[in-house]
């Protein structure tokens, strides 16, 4: 869910070696954006506190910018009541609730196609408050009209927040990085 990892590739706290927690404070809020980076795959071993995972040798594929914006700058934010911002990258939007106990994926709108996905279930993709040890799963199922048809959508995910430290990348070092380990179906 590429999503999910444009999100959680966000969340860094300031001080080094701090325990990282995510909370609703850590949430993205609209107006912000960064660059997201995809690269070939890498192994970063390592769980625990106090980690240094080197990622300092892989090789860039490709980029794009993700906005966090208002749900008003959206033409399908009337699909969405309880979103509070919205995701968008790569011209795809999706639409997020932020919530005392975590991070909602509350569906998807991509006008190139046009097709607007709604969760009946929303999908919890990150739970709060979320530090070292920190485990979830969820599930989502919802639905999508896409010419003519409608089609039900569902799946789930389970994660862990197995360790925290500094990320070395070839442009740099980000420190307090929470390492969330995750599966998705």
């Amino acid at each position: 869910m590429k999503q999910l990892i444009f999100t959680l590739a966000i969340f860094t706290v300031s001080s080094v070696f701090a325990q990282p927690t995510l909370d609703a404070g850590s949430a993205p809020a609209p107006g912000s954006s960064y660059a997201f980076v995809i690269t070939e795959p890498i192994t970063l071993n390592g769980v625990g506190a106090g980690q240094l995972w080197d990622a300092s040798g892989a090789v860039q594929t490709s980029s794009t910018t993700v906005d966090f914006v208002a749900t008003s700058s959206s033409s399908a934010s009337a699909s969405f009541p309880g979103a509070e911002v919205v995701i968008v990258a790569d011209g795809s939007e999706t639409f997020i609730d932020v919530a005392s106990d975590g991070l909602y994926i509350l569906g998807s709108y991509n006008p190139s196609l046009p097709v607007t996905a709604v969760y009946s279930d929303p999908y919890r993709y990150l739970q709060y408050p979320c530090t070292l040890g920190t485990a979830w799963s969820d599930s989502y199922a919802g639905s999508y009209t896409y010419n003519g048809n409608t089609y039900a959508q569902s799946g789930s995910g389970t994660y862990e927040a197995t360790g925290y430290g500094s990320l070395v990348l070839p442009w740099g070092t980000v420190d307090n990085v929470l390492r969330v380990d995750g599966s998705e179906t």
